[in-house]
Parts: C-alpha cells; structure tokens; sequence
C-alpha cells in the first residue's frame, strides 16, 4: 500500500500545476460560484436573515459546490487517461475536446446515481454506508477507463474491490486524511474570521463595513484551494483502479502507469 501511496502523491505533485490550470477553467466558475453563495449565507447569520431565504440561498450553493466536485472528479479521471494514452501533458482544450468520449452528461447522472445508492447506505448505519463506498468507489474510473454503462460500471467496480476491500479502504483513508487535514486548515480561515464576528457582536460591538465582502472571498478562496486539494483523492481512485486490474486479471499495466510521472 506505501508504494501506492507514494506513487499518487508522486504523480499528484508532478502534475499539479498542468492538472489544476486544465480543470479549473471548466469547474472553477462553479466551485467559486459556490462558494460565494455560502460565504454569503454565512456572513448573513450574523446580520439576521429570513429563515426561507437563508434556506434558499444554502441549497443553491450546496447545488453550484456539487456540480464544480463533479466535474473537477470527471474532468481528473480523463486527465490521467489522456496521459496515459499520449504520454502528453493534457491541456484544457484537449480535455475540453474529449468531454464527451465517455459522456459528460452519463457521467454526472452517474455520479448523482451512486449519491443516491450511497446514501440509503449510510441510512441504514454507518457501517454499510462505509462499506459501500469502497464496494463502488471504481465505478467512475470503470466508465471513464473501459466506457462502462452505470449496471455493468457498479459490476465491474465490486468484482475489483473484492478480496481486496481492506486494502483498498487503508489506501483510500492514508490519502483521505492527509488531504483531509489540509482542507481543514484552509477552511478554519474563514471560520476563524466568522467566530471573531461573532464574538463582536456578543460583545455589543459593530462590525467594520467590509467584513461581509472578506467572508465571501475569503470562503470562495477556500472552496477553490479544497476542490484543488481534493484532486489527489480523485488520482488515488485511478491509482487503485490500475492497481487492482494487474492483481485481479494479471494485465501488465504497472509499466504504463509508471510513465504518468
């Protein structure tokens, strides 16, 4: 599991910079998006605001967040198989000409289809939830490396992960927790600024004029460097998808994947 573990961050470090100048052009303006309105919300709770609008208004940014995560998810996976397949630094026009090679629309059905399926997972307790999640977690790779329908993707993804579920859920989690951790750090920055807001108006204080205008660029700011952070778990899913596809079926594909760095 080490040698997968640093193999992703290897490549994720290599390619940062031409991965997140490719991908941000198509998802950035919804993840700013996003974040914007929610950095809007969050500043409104402390000045008072109507119940229904603050409702409205946290759905809508819910809704922008989600749909810039899918495409940055979609557009990371076609990234790392154009490499592959050209041994070329993909650039944004060349992803943007390939977006429908596997179906951009299939895709985010897709995904909002193992939302659903996930969900009733974590319903029924954590465990199965959990569970699930590592279970299906190949389905994107699956469409996007072998042009998999939804049925025969979630088939595919639960005869990788078997026999291999804890493996798989040890190297998910090493790569989760350390993006994780930095995603709360950059997120405890708009949060700090929030708190101290808060504190000053308990303290019967009034706050300065530009502070509502700092809490949405700072959490838009956020937001993007999340979603940019968030890539490494998203080269991880290929990672493993390559990785299980050489035990499972004895494809020599390490050589290949190799050259992505």
């Amino acid at each position: 599991m080490s040698e997968k573990v640093d193999f992703t961050f290897s490549f994720w470090r290599n390619h940062f910079k031409s991965l997140i100048s490719a991908i941000l052009v198509i998802a950035g303006p919804f993840v700013l998006l996003g974040g914007g309105i929610s950095g809007y919300f969050s500043s409104e709770v402390l000045f008072g605001v109507n119940q229904i609008t603050a409702t409205f208004s946290s759905l809508i940014g819910v809704l922008f967040t989600s749909i810039g995560g899918m495409f940055v998810l979609y557009y990371t996976l076609l990234y790392v198989k154009v490499f592959l397949e050209t041994n070329e630094v993909p650039t944004f026009k060349i992803l943007w000409e390939r977006k429908e090679e596997v179906g951009l629309g299939n895709m985010l059905l897709s995904m909002l289809g193992l939302s659903v399926i996930l969900l009733f997972g974590f319903l029924f307790l954590i465990i199965p939830g959990v569970y699930m999640s590592v279970v299906f977690s190949l389905l994107l790779p699956v469409m996007v490396f072998e042009k998999k329908s939804f049925n025969n993707a979630l088939s595919r993804s639960s005869f990788l992960i078997k026999e291999n579920w804890w493996s798989s859920f040890g190297f998910y989690f090493a790569i989760g927790t350390v993006a994780g951790i930095i995603g709360v750090v950059v997120n405890s920055v708009p949060n700090m600024f929030m708190i101290f807001g808060a504190s000053q108006q308990v303290d019967g204080g009034e706050l300065p004029f530009y502070f509502q205008p700092l809490i949405i660029l700072l959490t838009m700011v956020a937001s993007l460097i999340a979603f940019m952070i968030n890539t490494v778990n998203y080269v991880a899913l290929a990672v493993n998808y390559f990785s299980l596809l050489e035990d499972k079926e004895a494809v020599s594909l390490k050589d290949e994947i190799l050259t992505m760095e």
